[in-house]
């Protein structure tokens, strides 16, 4: 079978979050391949490794290419059948030459020239565990998961922590010849000479880094169980009593995996070309010598102190461009939720608890024999008072459904970039403008609602569930975006119909965070929960969102205090020197703080402030 019709697999090494590029790319995917954006979303995001897909070379390759375009990194293999299992190690011996790993079978030496793939992984899923709690917690409290991946150093401390396994692939001819596997306790670490400690995951460790050092060819893969590969799922201790052996030969095959990702041949990748043309500290000697010729001959690098100059300036862009992107890098943490404020019932909500009030009397009244309100009754049904009464609240719930009904029909869906004021429709990504957090599940959120339940001990209603709170995020604003635009939504007081509704007890929090150990079973949580990234629907009124500004006397005594604090400020206006700031100094004082109050005053508000935060939606 020809090489291009052979199914290959494209794996990827996935990313914390997508940025733009990768988000056009997958639309072209989309467009040009038929791929499901979702599910393509779901592969690349992670912290470890995934199969993107499989095909024929003719298709996988520009798919490579492209995704390599947003500096992903990709692979395109055959992935080949493990042929052998590994031994594992009961001695091993360190000379200057070569390491030799005495097994039950024989003695497999390693020289110091050899390529060695090395895979250190977890069987029992603590480092999974970990990395999940880590990316919820930083996605949930400062509203993003891109520096949530754990580190190199963090993942191995992790994984030794846990129960480890190192595998040895000693690879000859592009072929894998002998592994090695190490187990905690299962070897004498007395071929470690001093650095040998008394911890048997110690040990693993210090014969990591010893293998490290010593083979120049070294690579080590600490992704099983972050990785989504085909054969290499972790399994946990509910999947089956034989899990920790399911997982050690799951191992093996995310190992062979590893090492296809290092022999086999990738003809999608270009090589690194060298850099063109000369660097700006050569550039810049040349104009300053009048001798732009010489720029790109190399000839100023080797006059004498002019070579200093140019590694200068290159190293000093250098910086300035590293430091640049380290500022990029920096997430903005979302701000804790407002306090709530006292609220106003709605007019339906005081309606319903005045209905129910009369209801009780009415009950009352009867249960103490009492003939008048027997007789009011009478009368007022006689009459029909009591079938108008119904008549018109009938009626007025129906007109309002009515109004709402026009309101949806007449109200065209608006871009969030040309919202008018006034009533508007529009529809949208719900995004978090504080760090919302769902009270039950822990999950990121944009507004939730509580009601807890509390289980009847005693009387006729044992057994009945009594509600105890309700409790919901209406006074926490929130975003809405589409693709022209975010604004500001205020669901205060507004109908609000979550897309999601769960149950729980007290205790049976997200097990990410640690819940799940004991809860009371008397008592019930019902969670209404918009998450964030759900497509919402708004119906509501746009209104320009009153800023809290200080006036102008108000920013002019602040200033004046300030300069009053501020000695070498003030000695500016003592004109005559004597040390003392009369009227007419203070008065010229005063002057210049006014004008620089103007004149902030004016930037201040020529500046337009953004869309999300100048319009807010609400009731």
């Amino acid at each position: 079978m020809n090489s291009e019709n052979k199914k290959q697999a494209l794996i990827v090494e996935q990313v914390p979050s997508l940025n733009d590029g990768i988000e056009k790319a997958l639309r072209i995917l989309a467009a040009e391949h038929g791929i499901d954006i979702y599910t393509c979303r779901q592969k690349i995001l992670g912290g470890g490794l995934a199969h993107f897909g499989s095909g024929p070379l003719g298709k996988v390759k520009p798919i490579a290419a492209l995704l390599e375009q947003q500096n992903l990194k990709t692979w395109i293999i055959q992935p080949s059948r493990p042929l052998f299992g590994p031994q594992r190690l009961r001695s091993l011996e360190i000379t200057d030459d070569e390491i030799i790993f005495t097994t039950p079978k024989d003695a497999v030496s390693m020289t110091r020239n050899a390529q060695v793939i090395a895979v250190l992984a977890d069987i029992s899923g603590s480092v999974v565990d970990k990395q999940l709690k880590r990316m919820m917690v930083q996605n949930v409290y400062q509203g993003t998961a891109d520096n949530a991946r754990l580190n190199e150093q963090e993942t191995r401390r992790a994984i030794l922590m846990g129960q480890p396994v190192l595998d040895l692939y000693r690879v000859s001819d592009k072929e894998v010849s002998t592994i090695v596997r190490v187990l905690p306790g299962k070897f004498d670490p007395a071929g470690l000479g001093e650095q040998a400690t008394l911890s048997a995951r110690g040990n693993i460790g210090v014969l990591l880094k010893v293998c490290e050092e010593y083979f120049p060819d070294f690579t080590l893969h600490t992704g099983y169980g972050l990785s989504q590969l085909p054969g290499c799922h972790l399994k946990k201790e509910a999947d089956g009593s034989d899990w920790q052996i399911e997982n050690l030969k799951q191992v093996i095959r995310f190992g062979w995996l590893m090492t296809d990702l290092a022999l086999q041949p990738q003809p999608h990748k270009k090589t690194p070309a060298a850099p063109e043309g000369a660097s700006p500290g050569t550039v810049a000697a040349a104009t300053l010598l009048g001798r732009p010729e010489l720029a790109t001959t190399g000839a100023l690098n080797e006059m004498p102190g002019i070579g200093e100059v140019i590694d200068e300036i290159d190293q000093s862009i250098a910086e300035k461009s590293g430091e640049k992107e380290q500022e990029e890098k920096i997430d903005r943490s979302l701000p804790m939720p407002p306090e709530p404020t006292g609220r106003r019932l709605p007019l339906r909500a005081i309606l319903l608890n005045v209905a129910a009030f009369a209801l009780i009397g009415s009950f009352i009244a009867f249960s103490s024999g009492h003939r008048l309100p027997g007789q009011i009754l009478q009368y007022g049904f006689r009459l029909g008072l009591f079938q108008a009464a119904g008549a018109v609240l009938l009626f007025w719930v129906g007109f309002s459904f009515f109004l709402l009904k026009r309101h949806i029909e007449n109200t065209p869906t608006s871009k969030i970039r040309s919202l008018a004021m006034g009533m508007v429709e529009i529809h949208g990504y719900a995004r978090r403008k504080y760090a919302l957090v769902a009270p039950m599940t822990s999950t990121p959120c944009v507004y939730y609602r509580l009601r807890t339940y509390r289980r009847e001990q005693h009387g006729k209603n044992q057994g009945t569930w009594r509600l105890k709170s309700d409790t919901s995020s209406g006074h926490v604003p929130f975003y809405v975006e589409d693709q022209t635009g975010r604004v500001t939504v205020d669901p205060d007081r507004a109908s609000v119909r979550a897309g999601t509704r769960q149950e729980g007890s007290p205790g049976q929090g997200n097990i990410l965070l640690g819940g799940g150990s004991s809860y009371d079973s008397n008592e019930k949580w019902v969670e209404e929960v918009i998450h964030e990234g759900a497509f919402l629907y708004i119906l509501g009124d746009a209104r320009l969102q009153k800023q809290k500004r200080k006036s102008l006397n108000e920013l002019k005594i602040e200033k004046l205090r300030n300069l009053k604090l501020d000695r070498a400020a003030m000695q500016k206006y003592d004109v005559d020197g004597d040390g003392q700031i009369d009227a007419d100094e203070w008065q010229q004082a005063r002057d210049d703080v006014e004008d620089q109050v103007l004149r902030e005053q004016l930037a201040t508000r020529q500046e337009a402030a953004k869309q999300e935060d100048a319009i807010v939606i609400g009731h």
